[in-house]
């Protein structure tokens, strides 16, 4: 069994060159945070040579696993990413707009204010339409004959032509 690698022993080991290379950028609470993380060990493989190796969830792959490589640099400032400073907090895990019970809340808020409803949602309009309402003109009526046009297919985009670079010839 491995032992266990957590996030402090990369910056324990990386951190202070990493806070060193970006000190004027560095907030007061993401240097807190860099001093005092604490572990998330389901991810972390190992930290070798200046590489953080671990697991990720690649959720445009169907939420397939995935092991990726940083230098040790660019995984501290990834990890800073996700550091909110002292005194915010992430809204979407907090208060009546959380996921949860959003549409029950809302309803008890706009009673409690005695608010109308909103509006239904107005569908969604083609960029048909929205050319029409912006110019006046309609793209599937024929600029010569005023007749209707149809698309009947679609051409395939052909690859770009590679052009030769002109040679300048001094001679």
């Amino acid at each position: 069994m491995r032992p266990v690698l957590e996030v402090a022993d990369i910056f324990r080991r990386h951190g202070e060159a990493f806070r060193a290379a970006q000190r004027s950028h560095l907030s007061r609470d993401q240097r807190r945070v860099m001093t005092a993380v604490e572990a998330c060990r389901s991810r972390l493989i190992d930290c070798e040579g200046g590489t953080v190796r671990f697991h990720w969830k690649d959720y445009r792959a169907h939420d397939k696993h995935k092991v990726i490589s940083l230098q040790a640099d660019e995984f501290i400032r990834r990890f800073l990413l996700h550091v909110l400073p002292s005194g915010f907090r992430r809204i979407r895990y907090f208060g009546f707009l959380a996921n949860t019970h959003r549409t029950a809340k809302l309803i008890q808020i706009r009673a409690a204010l005695d608010t109308p409803e909103p509006p239904p949602k107005v569908p969604s309009v083609g960029y048909r339409e929205i050319y029409a309402t912006l110019t006046g003109r309609r793209l599937d009526v024929c600029p010569c004959c005023g007749g209707r046009m149809i698309e009947v297919g679609t051409l395939p985009r052909t690859p770009p032509v590679s052009r030769a670079t002109p040679r300048c010839d001094s001679s």
